[in-house]
């Protein structure tokens, strides 16, 4: 039933599908740089020069009184008074966090088919994009936890392993409006599995650029572009006396949009990437050659509904920031369609197999809520795979469930 909900959601936002109806409310949260329209110019004494002056009555009470006239203050002309909104400042994590949840993300790199065994490619871990990730140039530091069960099969044995994966990742703005950033995350992976020392250890690490192409303040609106590159950081892999060598470069360009806005408690996110294999791996021992990973295109969508945010810090014509609030700021419910394609057919070296399914479709769906923290966000969900594997093997999913941490630290 819930594969049969995302794949109908899944078609919905391809084909744009209708737009979520926006509730009114008398007060939000607003974002800066200062919101559209900016505040109305006013006098020195802070009074708007757009509001009416005093009544025809209070006019006449006045000039009934004898009072003393005070000179009158030099006039600038209106034509020479500067009405341009303030400068803008960054955001406050809090307004980061409140108004822009990070997809959650979820990607279980193929595993290799290798004389009846499942174990993990080289490196285990392949850029997945929309893990923890937003359109909105962050500044940030932060950590994931992922855990796959029963993603390995070890056919001498009949055991079955899981694969976790911690990622620490690093985010940092920059630009004349912080329109550009400059992601760097680092994975360590380790299973359960006895004697899996092609697993532990360090993950490929990815570094990801950023730029804003598009944005409406006014509807929420934004577009980001970019991207990301892979380096073989991590180990290689192998069974028996097969080994393959951890060598592949990856190049993942993407676009990615999010609709967040200010008077709704709804929002959604999309993106889409192509993550493409530069060159292949060296296999050696028993099967011999060179093993390219395929390329994949990749799309994730997320709805988001805000439940719960903190109106504490006001309701007014300026920037709002609550990063000093401790405690729960907002809760949100979270859910998630991703979707990924193989875009050539997998190659084969002897007893190798880069993808037992060929050009396999993968469609998940997870869920889960965000607690806004004040200056970070915990965010945790599960999930499922919807798809199977076509040919014949012990195992039949990528994985049975994922499960997952993530924690933002907005500075």
């Amino acid at each position: 039933m819930v594969c049969r909900l995302a794949s109908v959601l899944l078609v919905l936002v391809l084909t744009g599908g209708p737009q979520l109806v926006q509730a009114e409310k008398p007060c939000y949260r607003k974002t800066c740089p200062p919101p559209c329209p900016p505040p109305c110019p006013t006098h020195d004494d802070g009074r708007s020069i757009y509001l009416p002056g005093p009544s025809t009555e209070d006019t006449k009470d006045a000039e009934a009184v004898d009072l003393p006239q005070a000179d009158e203050p030099d006039f600038e002309p209106m034509a020479n008074q500067d009405f341009s909104p303030p400068p803008q400042t960054a955001q406050g994590p809090t307004t980061q966090a409140t108004t822009r949840p990070n997809m959650i993300g979820d990607f279980r790199q193929f595993p290799l088919f290798v004389s009846g065994d499942y174990i993990p490619a080289p490196g285990t871990t392949r850029l997945d994009l929309s893990q923890n990730f937003n359109p909105v140039p962050q500044n940030r530091v932060y950590v994931n936890y992922h855990r796959f069960s029963e993603t390995f099969f070890d056919a001498d044995t009949n055991d079955r392993s899981s694969l976790n994966s911690v990622y620490l990742g690093y985010e940092e703005a920059f630009g004349c409006d912080n329109d550009f950033s400059i992601d760097v995350r680092l994975p360590f992976v380790f299973s359960d599995m006895a004697g899996n020392d092609d697993i532990d250890g360090i993950g490929n690490l990815s570094v990801i650029a950023k730029s804003v192409l598009l944005e409406d303040e006014c509807s929420g609106r934004l577009l980001t572009g970019g991207i990301g590159l892979t380096l073989p950081t991590g180990r290689g892999t192998g069974t028996g006396t097969t080994r393959i060598q951890n060598e592949s470069y990856f190049l993942t360009p993407y676009l990615a949009a999010i609709y967040s806005p200010h008077d709704s408690d709804f929002f959604m996110q999309q993106y889409i990437s192509a993550d493409f294999t530069m060159n292949g791996n060296t296999v050696t021992g028993a099967s011999s050659g060179d093993l390219s990973q395929q390329h994949l295109l990749k799309m994730d969508t997320q709805f988001g509904r805000w439940w719960y945010r903190n109106m504490d810090c006001g309701c007014t014509d300026s920037c709002v920031e609550c990063g000093g609030s401790s405690g729960v700021q907002g809760v949100a419910s979270l859910f998630e369609v991703h979707y990924t394609y193989a875009l050539n057919e997998a190659q084969t070296v002897g007893a190798v197999d880069a993808n037992i399914d060929d050009r396999m479709n993968v469609l998940n769906v997870n869920t889960g809520f965000l607690f806004d923290l004040g200056s970070g966000s915990l965010t945790t969900a599960v999930a499922i795979p919807c798809t199977e594997f076509v040919g014949s093997g012990p195992i039949d999913k990528l994985f049975d469930v994922e499960y997952i941490i993530q924690y933002n630290y907005y500075f």
